[in-house]
């Protein structure tokens, strides 16, 4: 399998050259790429996945929430020393804010992190409110930290299972942040799904709205637009929520 953060960042430099207007984020997401991979490297996968399988048969497949803290603690330090070289003023000043706490305080966004991903897979729906209030601030530096370390652990068993046709991830649990469309030479048009944190892709059916269900055609409008001719919007009246498609 090629290395994802490799992939990502190759992504990320060729578009600089074409997007100037993009050129800060895209600086800032290859030096991000770059430290994920380092952490990824130091992943212990054959022991976490131990850890946090489900038992045979039950999905997700990974129980994200039973990450060992305290063996995320030191890697999580460094993640947040190698942030706050490069990005921008405001993520440098949250990352410090980090730095300067104690121990256990510094895991807090990770505790908050996990907590709200465990009711996520119970429910299969966004839980971003249930965070801690006082940890919301520092989500982006949990989610970027847990993203390398989820996405390793789910490359040790990634094969989609055959009736697997729920909004989740079947691997960890995770959201879609976007729907991919494929012509297939059994199936023009064979939508998929990907996992907002480990990147999984699955099945899934093509007249549906992922996150409530939706199957009438004239609540499901598609919007595009002629500079983006790949990319569109797949919404539904009903839930009043969307996801892109590519």
């Amino acid at each position: 399998m090629d290395n994802p953060w490799s992939v990502r960042r190759a992504r990320a430099v060729h578009l600089l050259g074409k997007t100037p207007h993009a050129e800060a984020i895209l600086t800032f997401y290859v030096a991000l790429t770059e430290v994920q991979e380092s952490l990824a490297d130091q992943v212990p996968v054959s022991e976490w996945w131990g850890i946090v399988r489900s038992p045979e048969g039950e999905f997700p497949r990974l129980r994200v929430e039973g990450l060992p803290l305290d063996e995320c603690a030191l890697p999580f330090r460094d993640f947040l020393s190698g942030v706050a070289k490069f990005g921008t003023e405001t993520i440098k000043s949250g990352a410090h804010a980090l730095l300067s706490r104690d121990d256990d305080r510094q895991l807090e966004p990770l505790r908050a992190a996990l907590g709200a991903w465990g009711k996520a897979e119970k429910t299969g729906e966004d839980v971003e409110d249930d965070r801690e209030e006082q940890e919301e601030d520092f989500y982006f530096y949990a989610r970027a930290f847990l993203e390398p370390i989820v996405t390793s652990i789910a490359q040790a068993d990634s094969s989609q299972p055959t009736d697997w046709t729920q909004n989740f991830c079947f691997v960890c649990g995770g959201l879609p942040q976007v729907a991919v469309l494929r012509d297939l030479p059994d199936a023009l048009g064979r939508r998929s799904l990907m996992c907002s944190m480990c990147a999984t892709e699955w099945r899934f059916q093509r007249l549906t709205c992922p996150h409530c269900g939706e199957t009438e055609a004239d609540k499901l409008p598609v919007h595009t637009a002629e500079s983006v001719a790949h990319v569109r919007i797949d919404a539904c009246t009903t839930c009043m929520r969307y996801i892109k498609a590519v």
